[in-house]
This record gives C-alpha cells, sequence and structure tokens, in this order.
C-alpha cells in the first residue's frame, strides 16, 4: 500500500478543503506532498485552481501556476480555461486578453492554444464591460487561429451588444455569422426580439433593416403570429414600407406552417405595393401549394 493517496482522491479531498474555505491548509498540503516525492498532475493542478477561483485567491492560483512550470507538470487547456474565466469572473478582463495572447503566442510557457471555450469567455467578459469592439477583434483573431465560432459566440455577442444599445451591430454580426452556416437558437432570437421591443418603447424608430431581422427572429421562433403583427405595425405605426426580402420572409413562413392563402394574399399585397416578387418568393408559394396538394 502507497504512502500516497491516488490522484483522484487527491483532488477530492483538495476539493473539499477549498468548498470548506481552507485554501491555506490546501497549499500546505500541496507543499507537503511535493516534498515528499509525491506525484503532482495537470488534473490534481486543475482542481487546486478550481478551488482557489472560489476562494477567490488568484495570487495563489498564479502562484501555482509558476510551479507547474519548474515541477515539469504542462498546464492543459482546461488550466488556462480556469484561470481565463476566473479573471473575467471578476472583471479582469485585461488580463484575460494578456492571457489568451501568450496562448496564442506560445510565450513564457503558454504552450497550450486556446480552445473555442476560452475565446468565448473573454469575449463574454468584453461584453460585460461594454467592450464589443475588442469582442469583434477577438473574433478575426479567433479565426486567424483557425478556431471556428460556435452557438454559444454567437449568442454572447448578440445579447452583450443588444444590452448595450447597439442593435444595428447585433444585426450585422447575426446575419455574417448565419451567411457562414451558424444558425441562432431560442437565447439568440429572444435577445433580438427583446431589443426590439425596447427599441419601440423607448419612442426609436427602427429602419427597414432591423424589422427583417425581427421578423425574421420571430418567424425562427416559431412565432409568426407576431411576427405578421409587427409586420402590421410597419406601415401603421412606424411608417416604414417593407421591401422584398421582409416580405418573402413572411411568405416562405406562411407557407411553412400551411397558411398558402395567407401567403398568397401577402403576395398580392406586396404586388400592390410594387415590390417584385423574387424567385425565392415564387419557390416558396410553390412548395406551400405542393405541400398543400392545391397545385391546379
Amino acid at each position: 500500500m502507497g504512502l500516497f493517496p491516488d490522484a483522484i482522491k487527491l483532488s477530492q479531498l483538495i476539493t473539499r478543503l477549498c468548498r470548506k474555505g481552507k485554501s491555506g491548509k490546501v497549499w500546505d498540503l500541496l507543499h507537503d506532498t511535493m516534498k515528499l516525492g509525491g506525484s503532482i498532475d495537470a488534473p490534481l493542478c486543475n482542481a487546486l485552481l478550481t478551488g482557489w477561483s472560489r476562494a477567490n485567491d488568484f495570487q495563489r492560483m498564479n502562484l501555482l501556476l509558476a510551479e507547474m512550470k519548474d515541477m515539469g507538470v504542462q498546464p492543459s487547456v482546461i488550466t488556462f480555461g480556469i484561470l481565463v474565466n476566473h479573471l473575467c469572473k471578476f472583471r479582469r478582463v485585461d488580463e484575460a486578453l494578456q492571457m489568451l495572447r501568450k496562448m496564442n503566442e506560445g510565450v513564457e510557457g503558454f504552450s497550450v492554444k486556446p480552445n473555442v471555450v476560452i475565446y468565448n469567455t473573454v469575449i463574454d467578459g468584453l461584453c460585460q464591460v461594454g467592450g464589443q469592439d475588442e469582442g469583434l477583434e477577438l473574433e478575426q483573431m479567433r479565426l486567424r487561429h483557425g478556431v471556428q465560432p460556435d452557438v454559444v459566440t454567437l449568442n454572447t455577442m448578440v445579447d452583450g451588444m443588444c444590452r448595450n444599445g447597439r442593435i444595428n451591430s447585433a444585426i450585422q454580426f447575426f446575419n455574417e455569422m448565419q451567411e457562414k452556416g451558424l444558425k441562432g437558437v431560442v437565447i439568440t432570437y429572444s435577445a433580438l426580439i427583446n431589443a426590439f421591443c425596447k427599441m419601440l418603447s423607448t419612442g426609436l424608430v427602427p429602419t427597414v433593416v432591423p424589422y427583417a431581422a425581427f421578423i425574421n427572429a420571430y418567424c425562427l421562433n416559431g412565432d409568426i403570429n407576431t411576427a405578421m403583427k409587427v409586420f402590421e405595425k410597419m406601415n401603421s405605426l412606424s411608417k416604414v414600407a417593407p421591401n422584398a426580402v421582409i416580405y418573402t420572409i413572411l411568405i416562405d413562413n406562411l407557407c411553412k406552417n400551411s397558411r398558402v392563402e395567407d401567403a398568397l394574399s401577402l403576395m398580392e399585397n406586396m404586388k400592390s405595393k410594387r415590390e417584385t416578387p423574387r424567385t425565392f418568393t415564387y419557390n416558396a408559394i410553390f412548395r406551400g401549394l405542393q405541400k398543400s396538394n392545391n397545385l391546379e
């Protein structure tokens, strides 16, 4: 039977001590283990970092990172994820950015490349402090290093921009991500819809581009009825004329919801407003008629 507990049991012990606020004892335990020749690896260090993060003890977290290098323990992407998350949690976003750049440059022993989770954490931290422009720059850095965005990236940027009143920027980013094949989820559309409602409540009049984005968001969220109400309000309240894009979005979604008669009526309205139906508009009608077996 060995002198030391295995790594899993030691990690569990460390976690329990940290949760009880005894991070100092953890530090002593680590050094005693090292002095007696015990094995220290990256997962064990990650358990320590997590515990000290909960105790808001960043000084010891930094010391451990330095000691890991001295001990020849290679930090993993999880190690840096814990550190970056802690920095962003306490709004030390500049330090998180610096750490991310060091990871990309491979300097000072930072030989692990950041993954999408670390990028998203820093982007979220930037959005929390109103740094959406830096978030966009970071997005470009991510792409240069071959790390593709995911739906969390999309949600974080759209929500952050909307909360900071940058609705047009949020729509532009949303559209760019859609063009790249990245589709939003309920949270994404909810952020856009909430921003739209806030815009109307404060008396701001959206242009046709935000209207198109919000109508599309309602449709993608499965709420075609509210999308139609927004469309009806465009002329009556905002005096903003819907364009061919908005008509096509609604016609397509009406057909998808088996409301072909409403779609045909809307296309007649479209023509009366001198908006020319597009090929996609006619294709949507055709698919709707085909679906309803009404192609006579």
